[in-house]
């Protein structure tokens, strides 16, 4: 069975690939994110997954591995939404997505370490929020949790709260498609099943 390495420092897409029964190396990338305006979303968030992986697989000695890459955006009417820097920048998103819906998209690359041959997709989901009150918004923009995610929020923690409905991947959302990742795993001979035995 290949070795699987995670690209990526996030402790819910760790946590994602454990809920499946995948335990990863995990390899901290210093990969600078592209957010360049005049791209789709699509090919921003492909981009950055390309560019982790490819990173981690300098870092990488190990044969028979899989890399795993993913990048996660929010997309409200054409304009990207990273993560939020300040408390104001997490209010001012947070007030942006009140009552709308808005997209997250995740590029997703898994890298072969021994052939350099890759896989990338694009997962897209759209989110609606209820209308969130100023001081809801506020409460939430004193936490840890805006800060080391895109739109400013995290649906599987405290956010969940403002979340009216889905349509699309919740895994997604939350920061790697695992429906997606299992088929392109599978199409490098891994797979994910054979773990649980």
């Amino acid at each position: 069975m290949k070795k699987i390495y995670l690209a990526s420092a996030s402790p819910r897409r760790l946590q994602l690939l454990r809920q499946i029964g995948i335990e990863p190396e995990v390899v901290s990338v210093n990969y600078r994110e592209s957010m360049n305006s005049g791209e789709k979303p699509e090919q921003i968030v492909i981009n950055n997954a390309m560019g982790k992986a490819q990173t981690a697989s300098q870092k990488i000695s190990t044969q028979n591995s899989l890399i795993i890459a993913a990048d996660t955006i929010v997309a409200y009417q054409n304009r990207i939404l990273g993560k939020p820097a300040t408390r104001q920048e997490a209010s001012q998103m947070l007030t942006m997505l009140s009552g709308k819906e808005h997209y997250v998209f995740t590029g997703v690359c898994v890298l072969d370490s021994s052939s350099d041959k890759f896989l990338s997709s694009v997962a897209k989901t759209s989110v609606e929020m209820r209308e969130i009150s100023q001081q809801e918004i506020e409460a939430y923009a004193s936490t840890d949790e805006p800060y080391d995610k895109a739109g400013g929020y995290g649906i599987q923690q405290l956010a969940g709260l403002f979340v009216k409905s889905i349509n699309g991947s919740y895994s997604n959302v939350v920061g790697l498609p695992l429906g997606i990742l299992g088929i392109m795993l599978k199409r490098f001979g891994y797979e994910v099943s054979a773990e649980w035995q």
